[in-house]
């Protein structure tokens, strides 16, 4: 995996984190941004080491799914805790992190593989008319 796609997940998380972050109540907002980032540095070698998994296809995307969801009992979200969110809430905020993790990392995954293809065997992708 190169540093561009690693780059590429942790900017596709940020903009997904803005996203969720701006429909949550105002108190919240910060405290999920911080936690949502110490959880993404607590797990950036593991996410390193699926994406080339991924790669050697070694594991499917489905796996990705369930690896992430195993993780689940594992994110703190301290800041969330002391701000005063409930239980119910938190539990529902691990499961958005997770979701948001996951198309992170294979929607880079699947661009990856998308963008090689063409371009490292010159292939001419036809356009116009097909029928």
């Amino acid at each position: 995996m190169t540093k561009f796609e690693l780059t590429n997940i942790n900017l596709h998380l940020e903009h997904e984190l803005n996203h969720l972050s701006q429909t949550m109540d105002a108190l919240y907002r910060n405290a999920f941004k911080d936690d949502v980032r110490q959880v993404v540095l607590f797990y950036k070698d593991e996410i390193a080491d699926w994406m080339l998994q991924l790669k050697d296809r070694f594991i499917s995307c489905y796996d990705i799914q369930n690896l992430l969801e195993s993780k689940k009992g594992t994110i703190p979200l301290a800041g969330l805790k002391n701000a005063g969110m409930g239980n119910n809430e938190i539990e529902i905020m691990k499961g958005d992190i997770i979701r948001l993790m996951a198309k992170s990392i294979l929607d880079t995954y699947l661009n990856s593989l998308y963008k090689k293809p063409a371009t490292s065997r010159k292939i001419e992708i036809r356009t116009g008319n097909w029928f």
